[in-house]
C-alpha cells in the first residue's frame, strides 16, 4: 500500500504551518476527515491561504488608488452629498440637481461608511466590501449544508471571478443588487429545504426582506433576477410547485411593500416626475432603445445584442478558461457540468441554473448594458462550480486549478495596481487637483474644460464647480472679461483626449504643468494679451 504520508517538508512543517493545516481539518466534519487524504488536505490549505490571500489584497488595496469617472466617482460623490447635506431621501448629483437614475441602498452604506471613516476612499468603498462579504457568508452557508470542501471551493471561486473582485472594493450599485438577490434567493432554497419551523420561517422571511432591499439597490429589475429562479424552480419536478406556492405570500408581499414602498413614495412626493423616468425610462426605455437618449445623467453607449454573454464569460475569468481543463479525460465529469444523472442531481440544480442565466437572458436583448449587469450570477455560478469540483475524485487536480486560479487573479490585480498609471486603467481628477491644492492653492482657482468630473468635485468636496466651455476657451486665454470671474482663474483642468484634440493655436497659448491618470493640468502659456 503507498505511504499517504504528506511529507513534513517547508510552511507546513513550520508550527503555523501546522497549526493552519489543522485549523483546515477542523472546518471539514469527521466524516470528510476520514474520507480525505491527508495530501488532500494539505492542498485545501494552500486554497485556503490563497483565498485569504485575495480577500486580503482587495481589502489592502481599497484606499491606494483614486475613485475612477465615471461611475465610482459619480456614486461616491452622490453619497458624499447625501452625507455632507443631510438628505438621505433624494440622490442629489453636483449643483443640487436630483439625481433620478437610481435607488438609494448603495448610496445609503456608501454614505455611512463616509460619516465614519471620511469622505475619501476608504470610506467609500469599505461598504461595498461589507456587501461582498455578506454575500459570501450566503454562499459558504449554501454549500456549507453539503460540506465544508464544497464550501471552501465555492468561495474560492467566487472571489477568483474577475467581475465580483473587481466590485468587491467599487462603489457601484451592482454589489448591493448582488445581496438582495443572493439573500432573497437563498432564503427560498432554506425555506423550502428547512428540516426545522425555525429554519423554514427565517428563510421566508430572508426571501421577502430580499425582495424589498432590491427594490431599494435597483428597483424592478431586482423582482425579475430574484424571481425568475423560483419560477423555474416550480416548474422543474413534480412536487416543486408545491414549495413555492406553500410560501406567505400575502404576508410577503406586505413586507416588501413596508419595506421599500415609502422610500418609493417620499421620492416621488420630493421630486415629482421620479417614478415615471425611473420606471418607464430607466427599466424599459434603456434597454430597449439603441443609443436611448432620454438620459439625463449621461451617455446610453449602444453595444451590440447578446454582448452580456460576452460579459458573462470575461466577468467569470479566469474560470470560464480553466474549469474546461478538468473535462478532459474525464466523462463522468462531462455528465456533472451539465447537472449529472437524476440520482446525482441536487435538488436545488434547477434553482440555481436559472439564477445563473437569468441576468444573462434578462439582458441579452438590451444594447445598453455594463460588464458588472452579470454580478448577480457570480454566486449562482460558484456554488454550481463548488459543488461540481468537490465532487471529482481528483482532488489534487481540482486544488492545483483553483489554486492556480487564484494566483492569476490576485497576480494580474496587483500587476494592474502597480501598473495603473501606466496602462491608463485610472481616470480621476485628483491626480492634478489634489497636488494643487497641497500647495496652496484653492479649487476656486481652476476651471474645467467642457464638463466638470465627478471625482472633481469628490476630492474637493464640492468646491470645483467652474467650466469652461470649448467656445469659451479663446476669451479665457485673452482673460477677457467678459468671461466674468472665469476669466481670472489661473489653471485650466481637461481630459488627455481633449487636450490632444485642441488645435495647434490654441495648444501653443497653453502649458501643460503636469498630467496624471487621464487628465492634464493647464496654464496660459504668455502674458494676457
Amino acid at each position: 500500500m503507498p505511504d499517504r504520508r504528506v511529507p513534513s517538508r517547508g510552511v507546513l512543517a513550520t508550527p503555523v504551518g501546522r497549526w493552519s493545516q489543522a485549523l483546515v481539518s477542523r472546518a471539514l466534519d469527521v466524516r470528510e476527515v476520514a474520507h480525505t487524504p491527508p495530501r488532500a488536505i494539505s492542498t485545501t490549505f494552500w486554497v485556503v491561504v490563497l483565498l485569504a490571500l485575495c480577500i486580503g489584497l482587495r481589502t489592502l488595496t481599497l484606499g491606494t488608488y483614486p475613485l475612477s469617472d465615471n461611475t465610482e466617482a459619480r456614486y461616491a460623490e452622490i453619497a458624499r452629498i447625501m452625507m455632507s447635506g443631510g438628505d438621505w431621501i433624494n440622490l442629489h448629483l453636483p449643483g443640487d440637481v436630483v439625481f433620478w437614475g437610481k435607488p438609494p441602498l448603495s448610496t445609503w452604506f456608501s454614505a455611512t461608511g463616509q460619516l465614519a471613516l471620511g469622505a475619501n476612499e476608504w470610506g467609500a468603498r469599505l461598504p461595498m466590501l461589507v456587501l461582498a462579504m455578506m454575500v459570501t457568508l450566503i454562499v459558504w452557508r449554501w454549500l456549507r449544508d453539503s460540506s465544508a470542501r464544497e464550501a471552501i471551493l465555492g468561495v474560492a471561486v467566487l472571489w477568483g471571478s474577475a467581475v465580483f473582485f473587481v466590485s468587491a472594493g467599487a462603489v457601484m450599485t451592482d454589489m448591493a443588487l448582488t445581496v438582495a438577490v443572493t439573500l432573497s434567493i437563498g432564503g427560498f432554497w432554506w425555506a423550502i429545504s428547512g428540516t426545522n419551523l425555525t429554519r423554514v420561517r427565517v428563510g421566508a422571511l430572508a426571501f421577502f426582506v430580499g425582495l424589498a432591499l432590491g427594490l431599494l439597490a435597483k428597483g424592478p429589475v431586482a423582482l425579475v433576477l430574484s424571481l425568475v429562479p423560483v419560477a423555474v424552480h416550480g416548474l422543474s419536478c413534480r412536487g416543486a410547485f408545491r414549495d413555492v406556492i406553500v410560501l406567505p405570500w400575502f404576508k410577503g408581499g406586505l413586507l416588501v411593500l413596508s419595506i421599500a414602498g415609502p422610500w418609493y413614495v417620499m421620492a416621488e412626493l420630493r421630486s415629482p416626475g421620479f417614478l415615471e423616468y425611473f420606471l418607464v425610462g430607466e427599466h424599459w426605455s434603456r434597454f430597449t432603445q439603441p443609443g436611448w437618449t432620454g438620459d439625463l445623467y449621461g451617455t446610453a453607449h449602444e453595444q451590440a445584442r447578446g454582448i452580456v454573454w460576452a460579459y458573462l464569460a470575461v466577468g467569470f475569468l479566469p474560470w470560464s478558461l480553466l474549469l474546461p481543463w478538468l473535462l478532459i479525460g474525464r466523462r463522468r465529469a462531462a455528465r456533472q457540468i451539465a447537472g449529472g444523472t437524476r440520482s446525482e442531481r441536487s435538488p436545488d440544480t434547477a434553482l440555481l441554473v436559472a439564477w445563473a442565466l437569468t441576468p444573462a437572458l434578462l439582458f441579452s436583448a438590451s444594447r445598453n448594458i455594463l460588464w458588472t449587469y452579470v454580478l448577480p450570477a457570480a454566486p449562482a455560478l460558484a456554488i454550481l462550480a463548488g459543488r461540481w469540483l468537490a465532487r471529482d475524485t481528483r482532488q489534487g487536480v481540482v486544488h492545483g486549478l483553483v489554486a492556480t486560479g487564484l494566483v492569476l487573479l490576485t497576480g494580474g490585480a496587483a500587476a494592474l495596481l502597480l501598473s495603473q498609471g501606466s496602462v491608463g486603467a485610472i481616470r480621476s481628477a485628483s491626480g492634478v487637483l489634489l497636488p494643487l491644492l497641497s500647495g496652496g492653492h484653492k479649487a476656486s482657482e481652476v476651471s474645467f474644460l467642457n464638463a466638470l468630473p465627478y471625482s472633481a468635485s469628490f476630492y474637493t468636496a464640492g468646491k470645483a464647480h467652474d467650466v469652461v466651455k470649448d467656445e469659451e476657451l479663446d476669451l479665457w486665454l485673452r482673460r477677457d472679461p467678459k468671461l466674468g470671474p472665469l476669466h481670472e482663474h489661473e489653471f485650466l483642468v481637461t481630459t488627455e483626449k481633449s487636450w490632444r484634440s485642441l488645435s495647434g493655436s490654441r495648444r501653443s497659448q497653453l502649458h501643460v504643468l503636469f498630467d496624471a491618470d487621464g487628465y492634464v493640468l493647464l496654464v496660459r502659456a504668455g502674458p494676457a494679451g
